[in-house]
């Protein structure tokens, strides 16, 4: 069985990408006409990354990216103006879209490299990487523990672990959010 790498597959997703973020602008505005006034969004894996590219582009108040980061095709992280938040297993071996260390893959930024570059644009970026384990680690039993151990992902955090980051996607929620509808 031949398995094309995540590169290809994310070039092949493309104008579902730019579709997805045209809907997520739809959303924000459909909430914003319905009353509230600041709109926060957060995604895991490809929603991660659609999560960042929205808070460039769908007019989001801020965001939280689990395990996921765009390629330049459908954001620029220097135009990322509202509060962002990337959280990242250790672990993760998807360089270019969710490894938290800098990418050699062309074109694509790695999660500390793409808030550097939201941050050194007057943006603010936060970095969460969380040790000892990889990609969807905040997905927990049932079919995810038989998906990690088949893609030789490591278990997700201790409970613990695991509270800390949706602790921190509160704190920027209620930062920033709070206050609206």
């Amino acid at each position: 069985m031949h398995v094309k790498p995540l590169s290809a597959l994310l070039d092949a997703l493309h104008p579902r990408r730019v579709a997805a973020v045209d809907e997520i602008k739809q959303a924000v505005q459909y909430l914003r006409e319905g009353g509230a006034s600041k709109v926060g969004c957060t995604g895991f894996c490809m929603g991660g990354a659609l999560t960042l590219a929205a808070a460039q582009h769908a007019g989001i108040d801020c965001g939280a990216a689990f395990y996921g980061i765009p390629g330049p095709e459908i954001c620029q992280p220097e135009a990322i103006k509202v509060p962002i938040q990337q959280h990242h297993g250790e672990l993760d071996a998807m360089k270019g879209f969710s490894d938290p260390e800098v990418s050699e893959r062309a074109g694509a930024w790695s999660a500390k490299a793409f808030a550097a570059k939201v941050n050194a644009a007057g943006g603010k970026a936060e970095v969460f990487v969380y040790p000892g384990v990889g990609h969807g680690f905040l997905n927990k039993g049932g079919k995810s523990t038989e998906l990690r151990a088949h893609m030789n992902f490591p278990e997700p955090p201790t409970d613990a672990e695991r509270d800390l980051a949706w602790e921190r996607v509160f704190q920027l929620f209620e930062a920033n959010l709070k206050g609206g509808k």
